[in-house]
């Protein structure tokens, strides 16, 4: 490696680390803060967030610190004419980005893997922060007021011990024309489950009244869940962005299986022989989750390729930057990554969302999300080959 090529490489990665730390504080605290306010977490659990935001922070973060980094090197040798000194001597500026176009390619990589990261574990342990946040506010609230309420669902007490709930009255009260539901107790119990965003309230040695009509004792237990993450599944159809990679591919043949499964069943519908399987009132109820699972079929095969792409942006905007950086030849940093991001976020941002959301409906086969890359690189690969040909 030339003295040259280690020095633009040590510019370019002085660059790059301060401006991914930059923009991951960045992204941290606008992060954190966001969770903060939706769930209304204390300073402690908030903290506690942090690295589970991390992987977000930082797939988001590189691809622009990257286009950054590229810029500002590229923009002062192409500003303070190095590159045309080396030409002037004879001897190829190409070889100069090779090792930029290398670090770009492991960011790429290391990119996808943060992507990936971010879908599994860090979603999960955001919401286990979250649950378990609720789960002391609620006892917190009960303790101070003896009352808490979220949506329809109210629960007072008469006391806190410990983790009890003594003299527990659970209201849960009826949408439009539908009675209220009161449950009381003898004493009760929270936990919160993480896995489907919910608390779960469990009510011992009480009774059941339904619109101050009909009243039902039970000796045992009675449970209620109190949603508390709107954006929680269910736990059939698990959001496929979620998902770690290597879950996708069971996933996908799970999906398929049950999409055969429901075909076959409208197949022997009541319009097909004489002893149809089901009636026409399941037809329809089957009709509709099979365009549920067909839907999140195409979503579960979009998902890797989504996850590549975007990681793959790094790549894309390093040719990209030096290209447009070389040939703008300038020295001051704002405009020039000005005059490069730009382009970037007007047409390949709204192309990848474009892309995405056709194939996710079907519309194009999943490989269509890379249109942007590819466009990028078409680009960026252009404007080096006019800079470096002579």
């Amino acid at each position: 490696m030339g003295i040259m090529t280690r020095y633009v490489l040590g510019e370019m990665l002085k660059v790059l680390v301060a401006a991914t730390a930059g923009i991951m504080l960045m992204m941290l605290l606008v992060g954190a803060g966001r969770e903060a306010w939706e769930y209304s977490l204390p300073l402690s659990c908030t903290v506690r967030l942090l690295p589970y935001l991390l992987p977000d922070a930082l797939r988001v973060g590189i691809p622009v610190a990257l286009l950054l980094a590229v810029v500002t090197t590229f923009g002062r040798l192409g500003g303070f004419n190095e590159l045309l000194a080396i030409k002037a001597a004879g001897i190829s500026p190409a070889p100069i980005l090779g090792p930029v176009l290398a670090v770009a390619f492991g960011l790429s990589l290391f990119t996808v893997w943060m992507n990936d990261l971010a879908a599994s574990w860090g979603r999960q342990g955001i919401r286990q922060v979250v649950i378990a946040a609720a789960e002391d506010i609620v006892y917190g609230l009960l303790r101070l007021q003896h009352r808490f309420q979220q949506g329809r669902v109210t629960i007072q007490v008469s006391g806190v011990v410990g983790r009890r709930l003594l003299e527990p009255i659970l209201v849960i009260y009826g949408s439009g024309d539908e009675p209220a539901i009161t449950a009381s107790a003898q004493e009760a119990e929270l936990r919160g489950d993480s896995r489907t965003g919910t608390l779960r309230l469990t009510l011992r040695n009480g009774t059941i009244e339904v619109g101050g009509q009909a009243r039902v004792q039970f000796p045992d237990t009675y449970e209620q869940e109190i949603r508390l993450v709107d954006k929680a599944d269910s736990g059939r159809l698990l959001p496929p962005s979620w998902l770690p990679l290597r879950d996708i591919p069971a996933e996908v043949s799970r999906c398929l299986a049950r999409i055969q499964e429901y075909r076959a069943k409208l197949a022997d519908g009541p319009n097909r022989g004489s002893n149809p399987t089901i009636s026409p009132g399941e037809q329809e109820r089957v009709l509709r989750e099979l365009r549920n699972l067909v839907q999140y079929y195409h979503r579960l095969r979009t998902e890797p390729f989504r996850r590549w792409a975007a990681g793959f942006s790094c790549l894309g905007f390093a040719l990209v930057g030096s290209g447009m950086a070389i040939r703008l030849r300038q020295r001051e940093l704002v405009t020039a990554f000005f005059l490069c991001f730009a382009p970037i976020l007007v047409a390949y941002y709204p192309l990848l969302a474009w892309t995405v959301d056709a194939a996710k409906g079907g519309v194009i086969p999943p490989w269509g999300v890379w249109l942007g890359n590819v466009l990028c690189g078409v680009w960026g690969g252009g404007l080096l080959w006019q800079d470096f040909r002579h």
